[in-house]
């Protein structure tokens, strides 16, 4: 586990603006994604993610999917290698 992600600033998950009402229902792992995205610059591989976190495959995928169910994030798989998984911060409306 990357000890710097866990905590790249003093800020706490009720900083994270999520854009909608719909944040608040978000599993704590859901918003901890979007915190270590937030860190990144708004975009992440699949696999930066996992080794930013620290939290499991599993965990990660079931917080994108929720994530991108509720239009905070999306992901795209490159072209060239559909192995590879592309996260990015949806744009805030």
């Amino acid at each position: 586990m990357d000890v710097n992600a866990s905590a790249p600033d003093d800020r706490d998950d009720d900083d994270i603006d999520l854009g909608s009402d719909a944040d608040a229902d978000l599993p704590p792992s859901a918003r901890y994604v979007v915190y270590v995205l937030e860190d990144a610059g708004g975009t992440a591989g699949r696999d930066e993610l996992l080794d930013r976190t620290g939290l499991p495959e599993r965990t990660v995928d079931e917080a994108l999917a929720r994530l991108e169910a509720e239009a905070v994030v999306r992901r795209d798989r490159a072209s060239d290698d559909l192995r590879f998984v592309h996260v990015e911060l949806a744009e805030k409306s």
